[in-house]
């Protein structure tokens, strides 16, 4: 864990936190935390997929406690379950875990994928075609929602991770679907040969340095941009390099992933005003500003406390004063305020029929905080 601190103190308001399934790998990694520190807090996602899902996840919670951890059973619901069923139960657990840590105060999520889930990683990745930002692999450090989080066994066989637990006396649970060839990640799991692993390995470790010596250039390039909180980014005239504005217009039009590489390229050397990806790259004086595309903003949505509106905007409203009240779009109901009316319209504002309001951001009233999918530079993405 050292390469990933500092840490706050043991038994701090600020736990680290793990993502447990019950199988082998999490049950190993939350006992490895631990026994590394107090206060940790594991995470148990129940994806309400299989019958026996809400006993498993009672009886992780209870083995965890055994090691002296909290646990949290985080029920899921609403799940597709057509042949994007991975898919949606991946984005739905990593929203779950996100805002559970948000509510406990963990700044710190820890995952537990190893060596073989990064070579299967990469060769995924390398039969859909990927460049070296896919054929890196998964990233050790990543950011999501403001919380970190950390991969820190991908470089351990499963194996030992096992071995861990037979000496410990600790049984895990086998989840079905590891063993279903129906999903791609199994078959490979299943018909990769040792010297085709250890080539992948070698591969994902390749880029993978590579990846981390371009994110010290484009933090260095990141030092030209000015954050706005209003949810935007001042750029100067001469725009940022192709990959460094892809990772902003990501962030800014709350995408999943980067915008076109080669699209950036075209636009770094040719700068004009375009909508693109839910973003929009508007003319500022001498500079520019990259913005939500208004017109693009989500419908309005329920206020309560935590809640995400427009993927980027989370409301902190603990007194429950926005009670009855919907988050929507400003529109054009704002104005006489230095952040720019495009930017305007995209802000989130509290609505109850015709009335409005924007939160003062005071103590005691409810608050908008900018909260993206993933920050810019964070490496999961480059």
């Amino acid at each position: 864990m050292r390469p990933f601190g500092p840490f706050p103190p043991p038994d701090s308001a600020y736990p680290v936190a793990v993502a447990v399934s019950g199988g082998a790998d999490s049950l190993c990694l939350a006992l490895l935390v631990s026994k590394w520190r107090s206060g940790g807090v594991a995470l148990i996602v129940d994806h309400g997929l299989r019958a026996e899902a809400p006993d498993e996840a009672a009886t992780t919670a209870r083995l965890v406690r055994s090691f002296g951890m909290k646990a949290d059973v985080l029920t899921l619901s609403g799940l597709r379950r057509d042949g994007a069923i991975q898919e949606s139960a991946r984005e739905a657990r990593y929203a779950a875990l996100t805002t559970a840590c948000q509510r406990l105060g963990a700044l710190d999520l820890l995952l537990a994928h190893h060596r073989s889930d990064q070579i299967e990683t990469v060769a995924i990745r390398r039969r859909a075609g990927s460049g070296p930002r896919g054929l890196a692999g998964m990233a050790r450090f990543s950011e999501r929602g403001g919380v970190r989080v950390l991969r820190p066994l991908l470089d351990i066989e499963p194996d030992r991770l096992r071995a861990t637990l037979r000496k410990a006396g600790v049984d895990w649970i086998e989840d079905p679907s590891n063993r279903n060839r129906r999903f791609e990640r199994v078959r490979w799991r299943e018909d990769l040969p040792p010297p085709e692993r250890r080539t992948l390995a070698a591969l994902g470790a390749r880029y993978g340095r590579e990846r981390n010596k371009r994110r010290e250039v484009l933090a260095e390039a990141a030092l030209s941009v000015a954050f706005d909180p209003a949810g935007f980014f001042r750029l100067p005239s001469a725009l940022p390099e192709a990959d460094l504005l892809a990772e902003l217009w990501r962030v800014v039009g709350s995408g999943k992933h980067p915008v076109p590489l080669n699209v950036m390229v075209r636009l770094v050397s040719a700068p004009h005003p375009v909508t693109l990806g839910g973003a929009m790259l508007v003319r500022k004086g001498a500079g520019w500003i990259l913005c939500r595309e208004p017109s693009a903003v989500q419908e309005p949505c329920v206020a309560r406390d935590g809640a995400l509106w427009d993927g980027r905007w989370r409301l902190s409203d603990p007194g429950g004063q926005a009670r009855g009240w919907m988050i929507a779009a400003a529109g054009y109901r704002l104005t006489g305020q230095d952040t720019p009316a495009v930017v305007r319209r995209s802000l989130p504002v509290l609505e109850c029929g015709d009335e409005f309001r924007r939160p003062s951001g005071k103590d005691d009233e409810p608050r908008f905080v900018f909260s993206p999918p993933a920050a810019a530079l964070d490496g999961a993405f480059w």
